[in-house]
């Protein structure tokens, strides 16, 4: 999550960057992300209606999508936080230039 936030900062109205969590309380939810200044939108899903959508063993998983709407990339797991951040500014940079 803390490249999510870099990637926010670093892409600004370039990025749509949406986290969805799946199965926890409204409350618990805020009050993680207060804790740990993250500002990007983060849509709930407590009975697990968008996660079904997505077929893992898994989380976090996360989706890129490009400008023309199509899946780019599919990560499973998370890694550093710095070089998650480059893979994604990689993938970015590339679908942005495209």
């Amino acid at each position: 999550m803390p490249a999510f936030e870099r990637l926010q900062e670093t892409y600004g109205e370039d990025l749509a960057l949406v986290a969805v969590n799946s199965g926890e309380d409204e409350a618990s939810v805020a009050g993680f992300l207060e804790e740990n200044g993250y500002t990007f939108p983060v849509v709930l899903d407590p009975e697990y209606a968008v996660s079904s959508l997505y077929p893992t063993e898994g989380i976090p998983y996360t989706v890129v999508i490009g400008t023309d709407g199509k899946v780019a990339s599919i990560q499973l797991g998370a890694g550093d936080a710095d070089a998650m951040y480059e893979h994604y500014c990689e993938l970015i940079d590339g679908l942005l230039a495209a």
